[in-house]
């Protein structure tokens, strides 16, 4: 590109013909112009901040609208018809499939699938075998306009399909669309107010915890591509003569005032959020009704609108003190710093559909926690 373009990330050789990603990073905020091998998710974590999608990628063109990326005129490759992708068990998508029926849908499936549905059929190759899904994808969608299809129903997700990004008017059903769909619920509190204790009796009860905290460590490992641009914003020091992050100092230098510590927030939330959601597709995937997300930066960040639910953990703040120089090695006083620089407790209870109070004994503690997970279970 003769030097014009100031980034390139190249995601490698491709044996079936995925689409190259195309981005705008000329204006304030990044944005994904067409979606392909390398994901939104993984230029986030790239690029240290959210990727905007463009228009052209989740609706239809107007008339006259030129799209800002080739290869995105829907003409030249995506069906006429709306497209509603679905994700669950293929029970679950064939009992969908059966209620929509009388409404002229089409199914876009996998082979040997077709006579098991109630509507006519697309096949793009055969489960498991995503060479032959990226191959006959195109062929299916010409195919569907052939046939004069309107609406389809494609069961993308379901066991390890191929990619089908949204290249048509496009909406998505998550999780298992025959049954009761999972709920994503913010465990959160102050530093030090006792969240773990909550999440370790939720895992006795046999539900999947996500941890925050040891996720944001891990997107800061050797070689993330975050390391870089939080050496340009806090000093280039902050990486030790080997290449290791020295995280104590980070920390400090961060936490010192609330614009430093949005700037850490603004660098790592893009990968620790891609993560996150990782770990909730594995929990829909088992048949979890409710997945729980523990971390003290949640609500005001970028994976609040990830949840449908808040529970607030509360502690003296002395005890909260206490723990966190127990935990860390560090002082009061650089403690308390870590406490100003985070969302205020009042803040947190104003966003919060249940609260656990942490101030009292071990058995109390656990006698709030289940009373709250019968509630958000709707058993009161």
């Amino acid at each position: 590109m003769e030097c014009r373009l100031p980034l390139i990330l190249d995601g490698g050789s491709c044996q079936v013909g995925v689409e190259s990603t195309v981005v705008s990073i000329a204006g304030e905020q990044p944005v994904l112009l067409r979606p392909g091998y390398i994901t939104k998710e993984q230029l986030e974590a790239a690029l240290g901040e959210e990727v905007l999608l463009a228009p052209s990628i989740t609706a239809q063109l107007k008339e006259g609208e030129v799209a800002a990326s080739p290869g995105m005129k829907y003409k030249h490759y995506a069906p006429k018809a709306n497209v509603t992708i679905l994700q669950g068990s293929f029970e679950a998508f064939r009992a969908y499939v059966e209620g929509e029926k009388e409404k002229g849908v089409f199914c876009l499936c996998f082979e040997g699938e077709e006579s098991a549905l109630p509507v006519p059929c697309v096949t793009y190759g055969r489960e498991g075998h995503p060479d032959e899904q990226a191959h006959d994808l195109f062929r299916a969608l010409r195919e569907l306009d052939e046939r004069g299809a309107r609406q389809v129903l494609p069961g993308a997700g379901r066991r390890g399909t191929g990619r089908i990004q949204p290249t048509a008017s496009c909406s998505g059903i998550s999780g298992d669309t025959g049954g009761r769909s999972m709920k994503t619920i913010a465990i959160t509190g102050r530093s030090g107010c006792g969240k773990s204790r909550v999440t370790a009796i939720l895992k006795e009860q046999g539900y999947h915890v996500a941890d925050a905290d040891l996720v944001a460590r891990d997107v800061l490992a050797d070689g993330s591509p975050c390391l870089p641009l939080l050496q340009e914003r806090f000093g280039a020091d902050i990486m030790d003569e080997e290449g290791h992050l020295r995280r104590r100092l980070l920390a400090d230098r961060a936490f010192k005032t609330p614009e430093g510590t949005q700037a850490l927030t603004d660098i790592t939330h893009p990968a620790i959020v891609a993560e996150l959601k990782r770990q909730g597709e594995v929990a829909r995937a088992a048949g979890a009704d409710l997945y729980f997300v523990d971390g003290a930066v949640i609500i005001g960040s970028l994976f609040e609108k990830e949840c449908d639910q808040f529970v607030v953990v509360t502690t003296p703040l002395e005890t909260s003190v206490a723990r966190i120089c127990a935990r860390d090695g560090i002082s009061p006083e650089m403690a308390r710093r870590r406490l100003d620089a985070q969302v205020s407790e009042a803040e947190l209870l104003a966003h919060a559909d249940y609260e656990i109070r942490n101030d009292g004994t071990p058995e109390q503690l656990a006698e709030r926690t289940l009373t709250v997970l019968a509630k958000l279970r709707g058993i009161e």
